[in-house]
């Protein structure tokens, strides 16, 4: 990791925040690493800081909920843009979906390993950086997310032949990160296009007060060689009429 960031990690679990940041330090030894041990302590860091990358936060604290922080931290100017990554050692889905709804951009369930959590940070870096090659998307394309347990109909909001972020219906059926699906692209010019794909982020929805809608980005997996090209003619379209 080249380029310098700002970390916050907020545990009620001391030995968990010091295996975070002794992990990350020696990941990106350039990153400036906070730390709180409760909500209330960190809202109050945030308030001074100027600007936060990365917030890894429990699921839990002693007053409140990883969800009521997400979504305090996210009003702060310095915690608005952060990248936010639940740290747990529950499985409750509708404790993670209500968290993905808040904001958080990725999870990792206690015990985990340096390894896991080095692994996971990678990810979240490679994840923004492809985002500058995504292409935003004059007219959003229509598609179908298909999980296993559940299906979808959401709208791409942007894409490149790597993945795509959706705006979605709340993922209430079926679906959670990680998971894989197909995801089917109508296009009136080239057909539906199916791809293969997997979860990697959900975001909260901050166009949609009423919380009924989340942000889902996807990475495209194996496919076949004519999705891909139509997939390529649909970018190389939707690049020509985005306007800049």
């Amino acid at each position: 990791m080249k380029q310098s960031c700002n970390i916050l990690i907020v545990n009620e679990i001391a030995s968990v925040r010091r295996t975070v940041i002794n992990t990350l330090k020696a990941e990106a030894g350039n990153a400036i690493i906070h730390e709180a041990s409760n909500d209330k302590q960190a809202i109050k860091l945030l308030k001074q800081l100027s600007k936060i990358d990365y917030i890894f936060t429990d699921l839990e604290f002693d007053n409140g909920s990883g969800s009521q922080f997400i979504t305090a931290a996210k009003r702060l100017p310095s915690a608005s843009e952060a990248v936010y990554v639940v740290i747990s050692a529950r499985k409750d889905r509708e404790a993670l979906l209500e968290a993905a709804a808040a904001g958080a951009t990725d999870f990792l369930l206690r015990p985990f390993t340096s390894s896991t959590l080095i692994l996971k940070f990678r990810k979240l870096i490679g994840v923004q950086q492809r985002s500058s090659e995504r292409v935003s998307l004059f007219e959003a394309y229509p598609a179908r997310i298909i999980f296993k347990q559940a299906a979808y109909d959401t709208r791409i909001r942007d894409i490149s032949l790597g993945g795509c972020n959706v705006r979605s219906p709340l993922l209430s059926k079926g679906g959670s990160i990680y998971d894989t699906c197909q995801i089917v692209i109508s296009n009136e010019a080239l057909g539906d296009i199916l791809i293969d794909a997997q979860l990697v982020r959900l975001e909260r929805d901050l166009e949609n007060p009423e919380q009924t809608t989340v942000l889902a980005a996807f990475q495209f997996s194996s496919t076949s060689t004519d999705a891909v090209e139509r997939l390529a003619r649909l970018i190389k379209s939707a690049r020509n009429t985005s306007v800049h």
